[in-house]
């Protein structure tokens, strides 16, 4: 049955989805596009597999992103997805950058914002979730900082900004010596949803708390932040800020 088998994939999906936020499992999610290639729903597919991209990166499973991530790019491009091929390639330069790799980052980044030219979202992960990312696994603080403040003049002009630089870039500037401003400005950006994002603005917190001698106060924001970092896995944002 056409319909059922439709409607099981469109369910894996979405049970794959809250999976993937709550504890960075991929499982349901690879079924899924299992399934969708199988049936030849390659919209579905694509878009499954951009989502699989950025989780495996998170993971630090390089190669899966890379090839989920190539997929996604492919499938897309050939069928004139614009939002999907833009993504995909965002996502490819994502994981490049955690890979060390700035060159192929740069590549992926360049070709996505040749499709999307100045669209704020691409151009805020562009240079947040993949340019600032880069720098910041290269310990470059300064271009992280640079490329992190262009991200967001960016992401300040959609309503709707995904990746978690925005968290980052105010634990980064609060490390620097700014204050709760640099948390403030960041808050109510629609990507602190995600219970990870906003574990890492209670590290920024933690320490302003520190700085103004609530140690205790700090240390149990530490311990909760990394509670939530561990339970769903964000390996490479732990890798980063604890």
């Amino acid at each position: 049955d056409p319909h059922l088998a439709f409607w099981t994939m469109r369910t894996l999906h979405e049970l794959g989805t809250i999976d993937m936020l709550q504890r960075s499992s991929p499982t349901r999610l690879l079924r899924a596009s299992e399934l969708a290639y199988r049936a030849g729903a390659l919209s579905l597919a694509a878009t499954v597999d951009l989502q699989l991209v950025g989780l495996y990166a998170y993971l630090f499973e390089i190669d899966a992103a890379i090839e989920a991530g190539t997929r996604a790019v492919e499938v897309a491009g050939t069928l004139g997805l614009t939002e999907v091929h833009t993504t995909a390639l965002l996502q490819l330069g994502f994981a490049h950058a955690i890979a060390g790799r700035r060159s192929a980052m740069e590549d992926a980044v360049e070709a996505a914002l040749r499709i999307a030219r100045d669209h704020p979202e691409a151009q805020a992960l562009a240079w947040g979730h993949a340019r600032a990312m880069a720098s910041l696994f290269e310990e470059n603080r300064a271009r992280a900082l640079e490329e992190l403040a262009i991200a967001l003049s960016w992401a300040r002009r959609t309503p709707v900004v995904t990746g978690s630089f925005s968290a980052l870039s105010a634990l980064l500037r609060v490390i620097e010596g700014a204050g709760r401003e640099a948390v403030d400005d960041v808050r109510d950006l629609s990507a602190q949803a995600m219970p990870g994002h906003r574990a890492v603005l209670e590290l920024a917190d933690a320490v302003l708390e520190a700085r103004a001698g609530e140690h205790r106060r700090a240390e149990a924001r530490v311990a909760a932040a990394e509670a939530v970092l561990r339970a769903i896995r964000i390996d490479a944002i732990r890798h980063l800020v604890l």
